[in-house]
C-alpha cells in the first residue's frame, strides 16, 4: 500500500494560507523575504502573534519601491521587527526555524487577493538548508537596516548599515558571537 504524500505545492490562495502558517507556527524566528510589502489584516495579526510569543521576526524588502508603505514599515520597526532594504531584491522566501517556503508571492494583500500565485514548501532538508544559506549569506550582506524613524533625529532617517554580522540572520548577538546560527538547525 502506498502512503500519500503531504502536498509541497500549493496554488492561489493556498499559498498565503501557507505564509501566514509559517509565521503562525514560528516559535524562535520567522524570516520574510518579499520584495513588497502591504500587509492585510490576517497577515498583520499573524505578525503581532509571533512577537507576542517572542519569535523574532525579520523582513527583507526591495530597496528601490516607488511608494513604500512607510506607516506598515514603521509599525514593523516600532514593533520589534527587524526590517532591511536590499538593493534588487526579487526573490520570495518565508522561513522559521523549520519550514522553508519558496514562492512567487510578494507579502502584500493584492498579491493574496488578486495574483495568480504558486508556492513549493521544501520538505528536502539539505535543499532546505540550502535556501537558508543562501538567505544568510546572499541576502543579508546586501541588507541594510531601517531604523525606527519615530525614534530618529530630524535629517537623520537614512537607512542604517545592518548591525548584525553578515551571515548571522536569526541569531542574537550572543548567539552571532558564538557563531552558531539558528537558521541551521
Amino acid at each position: 500500500m502506498t502512503t500519500k504524500k503531504p502536498p509541497s505545492v500549493f496554488v492561489d490562495s493556498e499559498v498565503s494560507t501557507q505564509i501566514l502558517g509559517v509565521i503562525n507556527e514560528a516559535r524562535q524566528y520567522v524570516v520574510i523575504v518579499s520584495p513588497y510589502l502591504r500587509m492585510w489584516g490576517h497577515a498583520r495579526r499573524a505578525v503581532e502573534q509571533a512577537l507576542r510569543r517572542g519569535v523574532r521576526v525579520s523582513m527583507y524588502l526591495r530597496d528601490d519601491q516607488d511608494k513604500p508603505p512607510l506607516d506598515q514599515i514603521q509599525w514593523l520597526v516600532s514593533n520589534g521587527v527587524s526590517v532591511f532594504a536590499v538593493q534588487g531584491l526579487h526573490a520570495k522566501v518565508y522561513m522559521n526555524e523549520q519550514t522553508v517556503l519558496l514562492s512567487s508571492m510578494n507579502f502584500t494583500e493584492s498579491s493574496a487577493l488578486n495574483s495568480l500565485e504558486i508556492a513549493y514548501l521544501v520538505r528536502d532538508s539539505e535543499h532546505a538548508q540550502r535556501i537558508r544559506e543562501y538567505v544568510a549569506s546572499d541576502i543579508t550582506t546586501q541588507a541594510v537596516q531601517i531604523p525606527n524613524i519615530s525614534d530618529s533625529p530630524p535629517g537623520s532617517q537614512r537607512a542604517q548599515p545592518a548591525s548584525r554580522t553578515p551571515g548571522t540572520l536569526g541569531q542574537d548577538s550572543a548567539s552571532a558571537a558564538e557563531g552558531t546560527s539558528t537558521l541551521n538547525r
